[in-house]
């Protein structure tokens, strides 16, 4: 797959967004509520990590015994991740249709899918149905694991600075190395092996898209 570039965007990256949602709290709110909210936001923009490393998102490397004849004896079949470079484009096609297919447009979040999942939680009364894209679920590696809306706000700004910093390719790159599709198999490799016994440049396409439906819900679906 080709790797298409993104500059940053006009309005600054992470810091218009910091701008953006100040301006927004201070006039949609009544005057004492938005200058409180716009405050709150400006001190989480502080407490943001500088840009990460995306480097530093490796997968957990399967170990294995080889005797001194090159036989294994036991353990993983490969050890070897698979450079997302040499990745079947329909394989990387399949990911993205299950977890962001508009991976390529936004510039760290979806606002339509962002809408379209409040739309269908509120219709089912509970959270069916989440709206992270690509870049905020990399970007929710480098954080806590807490569930609050402060975390949210730190998860937004750092996936805009992860967009204004990295190639869209290097983004999908680090989340391939790094996504969980159940126990033993974190990244697309170790998964591939998992589950179908075979380097991920040799999966099928109903073997990709059988991933790819894992990944909404690795704990039940794998």
């Amino acid at each position: 797959m080709e790797p298409i570039w993104r500059h940053n965007p006009r309005w600054g990256g992470w810091l218009g967004l910091v701008v953006r949602l100040v301006l927004v709290v201070v006039f949609w709110l009544p005057l004492p509520l938005g200058l409180i909210a716009a405050f709150g936001l400006l001190d989480l923009a502080k407490s943001v990590p500088e840009v990460p490393d995306l480097n530093a998102l490796q997968p957990v490397q399967s170990s294995r015994v080889i005797l001194m004849d090159g036989t294994r004896l036991a353990g993983a079949k490969s050890v070897t991740f698979v450079p997302f470079d040499d990745l079947p484009p329909m394989v990387i096609g399949a990911i993205l249709a299950a977890e962001d297919e508009t991976f390529f447009e936004h510039q760290a979040f979806s606002v339509r899918g962002i809408g379209r999942a409040a739309w269908q939680n509120w219709r089912a009364g509970e959270t069916v149905q989440g709206a992270s894209t690509i870049t905020q679920q990399v970007a929710r590696r480098f954080l806590n694991s807490e569930k609050t809306y402060a975390r949210k706000v730190q998860e937004l700004l750092i996936a805009r600075r992860i967009e204004a910093s990295y190639r869209k390719d290097q983004i999908l790159d680090a989340y391939l190395r790094s996504v969980y599709f159940g126990p033993r198999a974190d990244g697309l490799t170790n998964a591939s092996w998992h589950y179908f016994d075979k380097d991920p440049r040799d999966l099928s396409i109903p073997e990709a898209a059988t991933l790819a439906g894992i990944l909404p819900a690795p704990s039940a679906f794998n």
